[in-house]
C-alpha cells in the first residue's frame, strides 16, 4: 500500500516537472475561480442572511400586527360587553318601571272598579226602593194575566162546546138541506127556465175565464213586487194563491155538462140580500156562497200570518187575494160579484183573527181553518122561500 503511494507521488512530481509554467498558471486560474465561487457563495450566504433577516422582520411585524389586532379586538369585545351590560341594566330598569306603572294602574283600576261597583249597588238599591211600587204592579199584572189565561181557557172550552153544538146544528141543517134537495128535485124548473139558466151561466163562465186570465197576470206582478220588497213570507203566500188560480183556470177549461147538473132544474128556495137588493138561489148556490165565506176566511188568516211573519203592518185591503176575491169560484150558480162580496167578508174576518193570533170569528182545528157557523149565518142571512 505504501509502495503504491510513493509511486504516485513520484509520478505526480514527474508530471509537474514536465509541464512546468503552464501548470502554475492553471493553478492560479483555479484559485481565482475558487475565490469567485467562494465570493459567490459568500454573496449568496449574505443574500440568504438578508432575506432571512427580512423574513424574520416581516414575521415579527406580522406578529406585532396580530398582537395589536388581538388587543384591539379584546378592547372592542370588552367595550361591547360593557355596552350590552349597560343596555341590559337599562332594559331591566325599564321593565321594573313598567311593572311598577302597571301595578299602579291596576291598583287604580281596581279602586275605580270598586268605586263603580259601590256606586252601582247604591243606584240599584235606590232603584229597587223606587221600583217597589212598579214591582208590586208587575206582580199584580202577572196575577191578572194568570187570571186572564184561566178565563181564556174557560172561554176556549165554552167555545169548543159552542162549536160542538154548532156542528150538531149544522149537521141537522145539512140533513134538512138534503131533504130539501130531494123535495126540490121533485119541484123541477121548466125546460125553458133551465135553458135560460144554462145560457146565463155559460155567459158567466166565459166572462170569468177572461177575468181569470187577467187576474193571473196581476198575481204574477204582485208576486214580483213582494219579492223585490223582501216580504218573503207574503211572497210565498202570493205564489200559493197564484198557483191555485192557475189550477182553477185549468179546471174551467174542461167541458162541462150543464144538463146533468141538478142546479139547473132545481127551483130556488133561498134568498139573500146584497147592496140593498135581493137575490134568489137554490141549495147549490147557497152552498157556493158558504164556500166563498169559508175560503175567504182561510185566505185572510194565512195572509195575516204572512204579514205578521214579515213584520208588516196589518191592512187586509192591500192584499191581492182580497182585491181578487175569486178563489174557488166556478163561474156557475151565482154571479162573480156575489161570490167576491162574500169572499171578502170572510177574508176580512180571517185577517183580523190571523193578525191578532186569536180566533174570534173562526176556529183552527189542527190546521183546518173555518169560520164559525153563527158568524157564517149572520154574514149570509139566507132566508128560506118555503
Amino acid at each position: 500500500m505504501e509502495v503504491r503511494s510513493v509511486r504516485r507521488i513520484v509520478f505526480i512530481l514527474g508530471m509537474t516537472a514536465a509541464l512546468g509554467a503552464p501548470t502554475w498558471a492553471q493553478e492560479q486560474t483555479k484559485e481565482q475561480k475558487q475565490q469567485e465561487r467562494e465570493q459567490r457563495a459568500a454573496n449568496q450566504a449574505e443574500k440568504r442572511k438578508a432575506e432571512q433577516a427580512a423574513r424574520q422582520q416581516e414575521r415579527e411585524q406580522r406578529a406585532q400586527q396580530q398582537q395589536a389586532n388581538r388587543q384591539s379586538q379584546q378592547t372592542e369585545r370588552q367595550a361591547n360587553r360593557a355596552q350590552a351590560a349597560q343596555q341590559q341594566q337599562e332594559a331591566e330598569q325599564a321593565r321594573q318601571a313598567d311593572r311598577a306603572q302597571r301595578a299602579q294602574q291596576q291598583q287604580s283600576n281596581q279602586q275605580a272598579q270598586q268605586a263603580e261597583r259601590q256606586r252601582q249597588r247604591a243606584e240599584m238599591e235606590a232603584q229597587r226602593q223606587a221600583n217597589a211600587p212598579a214591582r208590586n204592579e208587575r206582580i199584580r199584572q202577572q196575577q191578572a194575566a194568570q187570571q186572564e189565561a184561566v178565563r181564556q181557557q174557560e172561554a176556549q172550552r165554552a167555545q169548543a162546546q159552542a162549536e160542538a153544538q154548532q156542528e150538531a146544528i149544522q149537521n141537522q141543517r145539512q140533513d134538512v138541506r138534503q131533504q130539501q134537495r130531494v123535495e126540490n128535485r121533485a119541484a123541477r124548473l121548466s125546460a125553458a127556465r133551465q135553458q135560460q139558466l144554462i145560457k146565463e151561466q155559460q155567459g158567466w163562465n166565459q166572462q170569468y175565464k177572461t177575468v181569470l186570465q187577467r187576474q193571473e197576470l196581476q198575481a204574477q206582478r204582485r208576486a214580483v213586487e213582494l219579492q223585490n220588497a223582501r216580504r218573503l213570507a207574503q211572497y210565498r203566500y202570493q205564489q200559493r194563491y197564484y198557483d191555485r188560480l192557475r189550477d182553477q183556470r185549468m179546471m174551467l177549461s174542461n167541458t162541462y155538462n150543464y144538463g146533468n147538473d141538478p142546479y139547473y132544474y132545481t127551483a130556488p128556495n133561498y134568498r139573500y140580500q146584497r147592496s140593498g137588493q135581493y137575490y134568489e138561489t137554490n141549495e147549490y148556490g147557497a152552498d157556493l156562497l158558504r164556500q166563498a165565506v169559508n175560503v175567504g176566511y182561510e185566505e185572510g188568516v194565512r195572509a195575516a200570518q204572512a204579514d205578521r211573519e214579515d213584520g208588516y203592518r196589518g191592512d187586509y185591503r192591500s192584499h191581492y187575494a182580497y182585491q181578487d176575491g175569486t178563489l174557488g169560484y166556478t163561474g156557475r150558480y151565482v154571479g162573480q160579484n156575489d161570490y167576491t162580496h162574500y169572499f171578502r167578508e170572510g177574508f176580512q174576518r180571517g185577517y183580523q183573527d190571523g193578525f191578532s193570533n186569536s180566533y174570534r170569528y173562526g176556529s183552527n182545528n189542527n190546521g183546518t181553518l173555518g169560520i164559525l157557523g153563527t158568524v157564517l149565518s149572520a154574514i149570509l142571512n139566507l132566508q128560506q122561500l118555503r
